[in-house]
């Protein structure tokens, strides 16, 4: 996968503490070592993202 993120866009590479994330066009990161996809603010909470069978739970 490494070699199809360098080819296919724009990807910006940083090292943390030797790790390396590719900072996607995305809005997320992509950490090579454990082929991890790390996102955040996905705004699940929000009722567009959820479809018709599937209701969000209410927080007590």
């Amino acid at each position: 996968m490494d070699q199809d993120l360098d080819r296919d866009r724009r990807v910006a590479s940083v090292q943390i503490r030797g790790e390396t994330f590719d900072l996607l066009p995305e809005r997320c990161a992509y950490r090579r070592s454990t082929n991890t996809l790390l996102a955040s603010d996905l705004h699940w909470g929000n009722p567009k993202c959820f479809s018709r069978t599937v209701s969000p739970s209410r927080r007590a």
